[in-house]
């Protein structure tokens, strides 16, 4: 009889000893994952265009600041920094952007959980510029290392229609008088 009970104890503390160690490594497999799924949030400021016009030739030049927060626990970048330019027909105007130094082929390194500030520029000449007249929005795009895309909208246009104003509204559930104190016909 003792046999059997101090049996049944040390299968017990075996089947849960494992259960245990099992639990712990699908907690740290769990976590590991959820670190892997941060984002990168990007905060878009100091949005300017300008078209310069010299003779028949057409210049525009945009720029922009972005602020990333890389959410990950490692370090990450976004290569190949774009501004795409969509238009009201849906064609996108793409052009490099660059720094502050004017270099081209911008690579932004983003450490871990921490704000990272860049100033970026770029510039369309003559036909491209002329595209960019009636744009509904622009993104700004980039991918990761692993070649997943990046993309934060910058600026949209959004349409509106505008109706008649109605000269008299109408209520057909009000009532002078019965506002507060209930329907006609209603007293107790």
């Amino acid at each position: 009889m003792m046999g059997t009970v101090i049996t049944a104890a040390v299968c017990g503390a075996i089947v849960g000893g494992l259960l245990a160690i099992v639990g712990v490594l699908a907690g740290m497999r769990v976590e590991r994952r959820l670190q892997w799924r941060g984002k990168v949030e990007c905060v878009v400021s100091n949005w300017d265009l300008n078209f310069q016009q010299a003779g028949s030739l057409s210049q525009a030049m945009c720029s922009f600041d972005v602020d990333l927060f890389n959410e990950q626990p490692f370090a990450t970048g976004i290569r190949d920094v774009r501004v795409v330019f969509v238009r009201d027909d849906g064609e996108e105007v793409t052009g490099t952007l660059r720094d502050v130094l004017l270099r081209e082929g911008v690579v932004l390194n983003l450490p871990p959980r921490q704000w990272f500030h860049a100033s970026l520029h770029g510039r369309f000449d003559d036909q491209d510029a002329r595209k960019l007249r009636e744009f509904r929005r622009v993104e700004f795009l980039g991918y990761f290392p692993d070649g997943r895309e990046f993309r934060q909208r910058v600026i949209g246009r959004k349409d509106f229609t505008v109706r008649r104003k109605k000269l008299f509204s109408r209520r057909k559930d009000y009532q002078p008088g019965t506002m507060w104190r209930g329907t006609p016909g209603d007293e107790d």
